[in-house]
């Protein structure tokens, strides 16, 4: 299983957080370390910048979209 560091990581190199590795985070989250919460925290700051996209939040916002569409 991938480590708190290597999801981070992967993140910013790719710019993409997908929802497998934001349900790994989840699960890693529930025992992790002090530096495991700053990486995270790290990870949220860059995905509020706008430096990190989040596969679940285009997901809601493709739902979104749809619903207001068909109404």
């Amino acid at each position: 299983m991938a480590s708190i560091r290597e999801i981070v990581q992967d993140a910013f190199r790719q710019g993409y957080l997908c929802v497998e590795a934001e349900n790994k985070l989840r699960h890693l989250l529930l025992s992790c370390t002090a530096d495991d919460v700053v990486l995270f925290t790290q990870l949220q700051l860059a995905i509020m910048d706008g430096r990190v996209t989040q596969e679940a939040r285009e997901q809601f916002y493709r739902r979104q979209a749809m619903t207001t569409v068909a109404v």
